[in-house]
C-alpha cells in the first residue's frame, strides 16, 4: 500500500497527534484486511507557504509511526518525497505536482518498492 497523507492536515491545522493517530488507524485497518500488507509511507514533499516547523514535525512523526508500526509480518517503510523536490520546478501551483513532480514522486516510491520486491524473491 502506498500512502502519501498529512500535508492537508498541516494546512488545515489538524493537531499532529490526530494525524499520527490517523496513520496508525489506517495501518491497523489495512492489517485487518491483510495481516501481511507492506506499507510505503511517504514523507510529504514541500509546498509553497508551508509551515516549515509543522512539516518537520510531520516528517518526524511519519518516521516514528513507521518505526513503531513496522513488524516482521507487515513491514512499514518510509519514502522520502521531501528531498530533491522543488516547489518552483515540480508543482504547477506551488502545491500540487506537475509532470516533473509526479515523476520524482513515482521514482522515489519505485526505489523503495523495488527494494521491497527484491526481498520477496
Amino acid at each position: 500500500m502506498l500512502i502519501d497523507l498529512g500535508a492537508n492536515d498541516v494546512i488545515s491545522g489538524v493537531p499532529l497527534e490526530t494525524t499520527t493517530e490517523n496513520f496508525i488507524l489506517i495501518i491497523q485497518r489495512l492489517r485487518a484486511v491483510n495481516p501481511q500488507v507492506t506499507i510505503l509511507l511517504a514523507q510529504t514533499p514541500p509546498f509553497e507557504g508551508q509551515d516549515k516547523v509543522a512539516m518537520r514535525l510531520l516528517r518526524r512523526a511519519i518516521r516514528s509511526v513507521a518505526k513503531r508500526e513496522n513488524t516482521r509480518e507487515s513491514r512499514v517503510y518510509v519514502v522520502n518525497l521531501f528531498g530533491g523536490f522543488s516547489v518552483k520546478k515540480d508543482t504547477f501551483d506551488g502545491m500540487h505536482p506537475d509532470e516533473s513532480g509526479e515523476q520524482k514522486i513515482a521514482k522515489r516510491f519505485f526505489k523503495v518498492l523495488r527494494r521491497v520486491l527484491r526481498r520477496l524473491r
